[in-house]
């Protein structure tokens, strides 16, 4: 009996013994100059280029530790750079790819990938490699470093799922969909204009000192009777807006058709140093056919509008998030 149990322990250990040897030796097989695609330092990353089979390009480039430009033109949306930069960071070999998905795999990544280069202050990247499509289970993707042959099974240690659509290259996808950010003092005047009743119109301007101008913008008649912290709160207001999305599936020629139409809303906002933003909002045209639960028909979307931003930016907007600035005059008056 104890002949039989000292046996059992002796096979368990050496059964350890192989797994660890096996696990040891397999791994050092993978040399680290055709498996090393992390960057740990992202600080350090100054510039990101990323291209794809259809000549899509995306140029990420750094202004100060939180933002980031986006193809020379725009801000980049910061949560998507996050992203980017946290799979840069943590990514990491998985698997090697089977002998016998080898060659498939290598053909794959060849016909459909994203390029990706890696720029830390100098003009030449300093880590450059392929992301090609994701394995059978979505666990990862298959990656291949530039010069090397010998492509991975990679994936991000505590993420489940593939990585791949962090490194998309859609421009709009990287914009950043800010509209208004103003911290309180960095606003001189806000102006809003209903099309509709134009008695509801106002301009609230800041004097300074928290003292405010309320006027009519119909008869540029100044308001006496106003409560301060509702205009105050008012212009709080401007600190974080953001649209909802671009408006990519309609056409051109549907789109200016409705950039010739009255806009519902004009909000003009001018900075402390004289620089404005405008705003115009459009009904959005529903889906031929939709209708309330009564049999009526909804001409246009209860939740979202269009706006154009700056007379260049197409974009929807959502109600919920627009409603408390589409205030009326009456509504900064005491005692409403």
């Amino acid at each position: 009996m104890k002949k039989n149990i000292t046996t059992i322990i002796v096979l368990i250990l050496l059964t350890a013994l192989a797994l660890y040897l096996y696990r040891t030796q397999g791994s050092s097989t993978i040399k680290k100059e055709l498996s090393d695609f992390a960057v740990e330092d992202t600080a350090s990353i100054t510039k990101i280029f990323l291209a794809d089979r259809s000549n899509r390009t995306i140029l990420l480039e750094r202004v100060d530790e939180v933002k980031w430009k986006l193809n020379n033109k725009y801000t980049a949306k910061q949560d998507a750079v996050n992203n980017l930069l946290e799979v840069i960071k943590k990514v990491s070999v998985k698997a090697p790819v089977p002998k016998v998905a080898f060659e498939n795999v290598v053909k794959q990544i060849s016909g459909s990938h994203v390029k990706i280069e890696i720029y830390q202050g100098s003009d030449t990247p300093e880590k450059v490699y392929f992301v090609g499509h994701s394995d059978r289970d979505h666990t990862g993707n298959y990656m291949l470093l530039d010069g090397s042959s010998v492509p991975f099974l990679t994936h991000m240690e505590g993420f489940r799922g593939f990585l791949g659509p962090r490194y998309f290259t859609n421009e709009n996808d990287w914009r950043s969909t800010k509209i208004f950010a103003y911290q309180y003092g960095e606003i001189k005047s806000v102006q809003l204009e209903h099309t509709d009743i134009k008695s509801y119109s106002f301009k609230i301007t800041n004097l300074g000192d928290d003292i405010f101008s309320l006027k009519s913008v119909k008869d540029n008649k100044e308001i006496e009777n106003y409560d301060t912290l509702k205009v105050m709160q008012y212009l709080s207001l401007f600190k974080k807006v953001h649209f909802e999305s671009f408006e990519e599936t309609k056409t051109e020629a549907i789109i200016d058709s409705v950039k010739k139409a009255v806009p519902m809303h004009l909000i003009t906002v001018t900075e402390a140093n004289g620089n404005q933003k405008n705003l115009k909002t459009f009904l959005k045209p529903n889906k031929p056919g939709a209708e309330d639960e009564l049999g009526n028909p909804i001409t246009h979307d209860l939740d979202r509008l269009y706006a154009l931003i700056d007379d260049s930016t197409f974009v929807v907007i959502q109600y919920y998030v627009f409603d408390p600035i589409f205030k009326t005059i009456d509504d900064f008056k005491k005692g409403y």
